[in-house]
């Protein structure tokens, strides 16, 4: 009977943990998105700008909602990848540690960029979160 339950358990956290990594990838690939789509429309606004007056109020409900949505899925991001690395093989926890903490840095500083309304830290940081977040994906597909 115990057998069984043990066996039970490490089914139960093996399709929670794909789910993870379902959830993650889904989630991050969301943000990326995102973050690319509001990069090209401010950039379009600047240009707007120069030739007529943008309504300032739009600009601030847009940062707003971009920062919003960026603490949201960084939170559910942190979430599913705690739980991952909780039920990762000894043998991948370092290194998927490791690159999920590089992950959510950058996620940080992108959401510190958003804060500063700087459209060309919004740039590096979200080609820096990309390259960390293909890492990341690269190293959960290994997982068992």
């Amino acid at each position: 009977m115990l057998n069984f339950l043990s066996i039970s358990r490490k089914m139960d956290s093996m399709k929670s943990t794909k789910g993870s990594v379902q959830r993650i990838k889904q989630c991050a690939n969301d943000l990326m998105v995102l973050m690319e789509e509001e990069i090209v429309v401010h950039k379009e606004e600047e240009e707007e700008e120069e030739e007529e007056e943008v309504k300032e109020e739009d600009g601030e409900i847009c940062w707003d909602l971009m920062g919003r949505d960026l603490i949201l899925k960084s939170t559910f991001l942190f979430c599913d990848l705690t739980n991952v690395l909780s039920n990762a093989p000894l043998h991948h926890k370092a290194n998927l540690t490791l690159l999920a903490n590089n992950f959510l840095f950058y996620i940080d500083e992108l959401g510190q960029t958003v804060k500063k309304r700087s459209i060309t830290g919004m740039k590096i940081c979200h080609q820096d979160a990309a390259l960390a977040l293909n890492q990341l994906m690269d190293a959960l597909m290994l997982l068992p």
